[in-house]
């Protein structure tokens, strides 16, 4: 492991185990926002050399910041989203040119916290690769076949109760990655290159890839074995 982040991680071993509550006092963190978790950190980096330093360290060694947060039986709350489809974007690319696929070639930063006696701690950070057999297996053809669709203008299924119902393959028939909403609503929407064929509709509900929770469940299991 580079000396930078070796450095850095050691640092953060100090904060393991603690509140968050405690951490955002102790970093004069005030906020009743969902990413708190977040937040904390970006303080905790920050505080090891400054923001702005770790910032372009960040971009020089293309590393992704991302945390986990863990119920008190120790599974992922939540899937992992990524930034919205570009539905403009992606019927240009090849998935070895993709956004996303440049995107998950980087090392990932996760902090991980966990749900214990009705308070969120702070459990660790470490740094994780996506294996190529992942990335380029399963992901891909899952970002083909949501490439394919909006190219084709066959991304709805059906509409039920005035709810739109997507062909795009959902977390019950994948074992890594699947589509799903990431606007805040129905109403945040994005122009598609194609109307789809089904409902002549020119926009659709911004979209984007999440990771399983099966698989952030690997991930954080297959990490805490090789550090027993």
């Amino acid at each position: 492991m580079d000396k930078y982040l070796e450095g850095l991680l050691n640092y953060i071993k100090k904060y393991e185990n603690k509140k968050v509550d405690t951490l955002f006092s102790e970093f004069h963190i005030s906020s009743k926002a969902k990413s708190k978790n977040f937040m904390l950190s970006q303080a905790l980096i920050s505080n090891y050399e400054g923001r702005e330093i770790w910032k372009a360290k960040f971009e020089k060694y293309k590393i992704n910041l991302k945390t986990i947060q863990l119920k008190e039986n120790g599974k992922p709350k939540e899937a992992m989203s990524f930034a919205p489809i570009n539905y403009q974007k992606i019927v240009t690319e090849t998935w070895g040119n993709s956004e996303f696929k440049n995107y998950l070639s980087n090392s990932f930063l996760f902090f991980l916290f966990k749900i214990k006696d009705k308070q969120n701690i702070f459990v660790q950070a470490f740094i994780w690769n996506i294996p190529k057999e992942d990335l380029n297996g399963e992901i891909k053809l899952v970002w083909e076949d949501t490439k394919k669709k909006i190219s084709e203008g066959t991304i709805i299924k059906t509409i039920e109760n005035k709810k739109v119902i997507m062909w795009f393959l959902t977390e019950k028939v994948t074992n890594i990655c699947h589509v799903r909403p990431h606007g805040s609503n129905g109403s945040d929407v994005a122009k598609l290159p194609v109307k789809d064929k089904k409902t002549g509709y020119e926009y659709a509900s911004k979209q984007s890839f999440w990771f399983n929770h099966s698989y952030l469940e690997k991930i954080v299991e297959n990490h805490l074995e090789e550090h027993l």
